[in-house]
Order: C-alpha cells, then structure tokens, then sequence
C-alpha cells in the first residue's frame, strides 16, 4: 500500500511538472560567474553553471541556454510569479519572486543525464548515494534528505535502493506552523 502511493505520488508530481510548462528563452554563461561565490549549500551544476537554492535567477537561466519549456503561476507563498524552466527531460528550475527579483527555489533532477556534483544520479543505488552523501534522514515518503545551509538535497525512491529522482529544494520558500 504505502509503494502504491509513493508511486501515485511520484507519477502526480511528474505530470504535475509536465502538464504546467510552454516556451521561453534567454542565454549567457558569463553572467552566471558570480552565482558561485554566492552558492550555499548543496549545488546542481550544468555544463559549468551552477544552480544554487535562493541566488538570483535570471544570470542561472540565461546562463543554461534557451533550450527550455518554461510556465508561470501565481506565487502561492510571495506577491509575484512562480516560475518554472523544464530542461528536455534531464532536469527542472523553479524560481520564487521576492521583492520583484526571481530567486532559485528548486531543481529536480528527472533522468540519468544529469547528476550531482558528488556523482550520484537518478538510477543509481542508495548505496551509492550513502556513499557520497553518508547516512541521510529517511521520510514516510521513501525519500533521504539532507540538509544544509538553509536547502535541503533529497533523493526519492520508490522502491527503496534505486533513486527516481533527486532534488534540491530552498527552505526559505518552506513555511512550518507551531
């Protein structure tokens, strides 16, 4: 039972993400430089971009190229837009707006042409990820989470050793109640 709805649960999500982007467009390498002296925590890089949770956006998108799809929604959490660049079928941006700049929220590993600094990648074993990462704090939903400086790095299985996907996710777009 609890395999069958973090496989609902999973399937919901993707096609969440897929069902919600279009077009869109922007580029430059160079601009992205200072992203890096910024980064915390742990960071996706893409052919020599980094993609660090809550820095500013627009130098990381255009930096990554124009080969996107790209969708926007009203902020939930922040006045503004959300938005959301899917790269083919290897990885996800999402961007949150604070005080009318977009800043990093999240980015969702979804195939094995990616991977993370550390060298893990979806397909590959927990095993393996412990290897890189060490021991990690387990969730209800089959997930590993790590966290550090204000994000957390998590990576989902369905059937607990092999990761389906990871993701690195901003805290500070995270709201708890008491």
């Amino acid at each position: 039972m609890d395999l069958m709805k973090r496989i609902i649960g999973i399937v919901l999500a993707c096609t969440m993400m897929l069902g919600l982007v279009a077009c869109g467009s922007s580029n430059s390498k160079e601009e992205a430089k200072e992203v890096s002296s910024s980064a915390k925590g742990y960071v996706f890089t893409n052919n020599n971009v980094d993609v660090a949770m809550d820095v500013k956006a627009d130098d990381v998108i255009k930096a990554l190229g124009t080969d996107y799809k790209y969708f926007e929604a009203a902020s939930c959490a922040f006045d503004g837009l959300d938005k959301t660049y899917q790269y083919g079928s290897a990885f996800v941006v999402g961007t949150y707006p604070k005080d009318g700049v977009d800043y990093i929220s999240y980015v969702y590993l979804k195939d094995n042409t990616v991977s993370t600094k550390e060298g893990v990648k979806v397909g590959d074993t927990i095993d393996a990820m412990k290897k890189a990462y060490g021991d990690a704090t387990a969730d209800e939903t089959g997930g590993y989470e790590y966290k550090k400086d204000n994000m957390s790095l998590k990576f989902i299985t369905v059937d607990g050793t092999t990761i389906d996907e990871i993701d690195y996710s901003s805290n500070a777009t995270k709201t708890t109640t008491n």
